[in-house]
């Protein structure tokens, strides 16, 4: 099974961090025993019309994460969207 976690952001440089390593909190991310182990996981990141460093900050935050993380099949991406509003999101 595959699961796809997607994150919409808009000018969160401040609290993306927090975001993603909150998230590789989960147990299904440190807990090798965990039912939910057996998954494929991938996680996009969508900063969308940012003014700020959301994007840079969440590249490096999934990097960190991934690196320190038990899981190894992890797929990662920041897609960045140069128009605002969710919708275009």
């Amino acid at each position: 099974m595959k699961v796809c976690i997607v994150i919409l952001a808009w000018n969160e440089e401040k609290c993306i961090e927090r975001t993603i390593r909150s998230l590789f909190d989960q147990s299904v991310f440190t807990d090798p025993l965990s039912k939910f182990a057996h998954i494929e996981l991938e996680i996009i990141i969508v900063p969308y019309g940012c003014s700020d460093k959301t994007a840079v900050v969440a590249r490096w935050a999934l990097s960190e994460c991934t690196a320190s993380s038990i899981k190894t099949s992890i797929n990662v991406m920041v897609k960045e969207i140069d128009i605002s509003g969710k919708s275009n999101a």
